[in-house]
């Protein structure tokens, strides 16, 4: 079972040559993340992503605590409980005093219009700095060489889509904390009613979730319209079903390990802080792109490339599908040594 989940067979593997060096080959989930190579980029994609991130983040729960602070408390006392009955058996922690009094502390002491406007700078920032993000994850699952400068310039070269869909990322947060955190009495319906749109919501939130996924990729990757965009996506929720849960299943795994760590020890809180900082964030993505990326290949990337090999091969290097192809040298090796431009009868 691990080497089906983590070794997962690449159609796209390339062999070492110019700019590609053995390092930047794809290989199993933990040592593609893990080599020496790529580690000091997933520290550098981690320290940008938390820069963008903790802003937003921070938005979001005042938030909730303006739409709804009683409720707000009591699902941190909630959260606390179940993390005590989770690591002790419902045994009596001496850290969930302490973790309730650091989260409202942090609440209620970083000041209000700087918190803002960090957030709005970072929003603007999102979308563009996701489509960087994806490109260079995408590479890195692919075997393509990344430089450094790519987030940045990936971000700059599709800031138009990636702006639109920061907006509708942002706004969909925004949508689903108000109507979770909304008063029942406000909606005007019986309680009964209104748990089951909030269960709707929460669903419709895990469906975006994973079309998000392949939503930034396919930007970086193609020339699509915003309807295209969603529309593929939207078909990639069903088409890559097993793929879409493991990778579900890893994030929730490292969310789990971060909210319940603390409870072990105050010591704890720092460490999960210092991990998500460093580690935390370009895991997550790392997790999302190597298994779901492959699926994307499969279905988008490699029939587009070889429709263009087949209707003008002597043309496919010089306007290639995809423009951030790196070399036409390494299609042509492609070519010669795996029917690459081919379709299969």
């Amino acid at each position: 079972m691990p080497n089906i989940l983590f070794r997962m067979p690449n159609p796209y593997r390339q062999e070492s040559g110019p700019g590609v060096s053995k390092d930047d080959l794809p290989t199993g989930f933990f040592r593609g993340f893990f080599t020496l190579g790529r580690l000091n980029r997933m520290l550098y994609y981690s320290l940008l992503s938390a820069l963008v991130m903790i802003p937003i983040m921070y938005f979001f729960l005042m938030l909730s605590k303006a739409v709804n602070w009683a409720q707000f408390t009591a699902d941190v006392d909630q959260w606390l409980e179940d993390v005590q009955i989770i690591v002790k058996n419902g045994e009596e922690i001496a850290q969930i005093p302490f973790l309730k009094s650091l989260l409202l502390a942090l609440l209620t002491s970083v000041p209000l219009i700087p918190a803002l406007i960090a957030a709005a700078v970072m929003a603007i920032c999102f979308g563009p700095f996701n489509c960087g993000l994806a490109y260079c994850f995408r590479n890195h699952v692919r075997g393509d060489h990344v430089w450094i400068s790519d987030v940045f310039t990936r971000a700059l070269k599709n800031w138009k889509q990636g702006l639109f869909f920061a907006l509708f990322d942002l706004l969909a947060t925004a949508a689903l904390v108000c109507y979770i955190y909304m008063p029942t009495e406000s909606f005007g319906l019986p309680a009964g009613v209104v748990s089951y749109m909030r269960v709707a919501a929460v669903c419709a939130a895990v469906l975006y979730i994973v079309m998000r996924f392949y939503i930034y990729t396919m930007i970086v990757t193609f020339d699509m319209r915003l309807r295209q965009i969603f529309k593929n996506a939207m078909m990639f929720v069903i088409i890559g079903l097993p793929r879409n849960i493991i990778a579900l299943i890893g994030i929730l795994a490292v969310i789990a390990f971060i909210f319940i760590l603390p409870a072990f020890a105050n010591q704890a809180i720092l460490f999960v802080a210092l991990f998500m900082v460093v580690l935390g964030f370009a895991l997550l993505n790392y997790i999302s792109a190597y298994f779901t990326y492959p699926v994307l290949h499969k279905m988008m990337v490699q029939p587009a490339l070889d429709e263009q090999a087949e209707a003008d091969p002597d043309q496919m290097a010089m306007e290639p599908v995809m423009a951030d192809e790196i070399t036409a040298e390494r299609r042509r090796e492609k070519r010669k040594s795996s029917n690459y431009g081919k379709k299969k009868r």
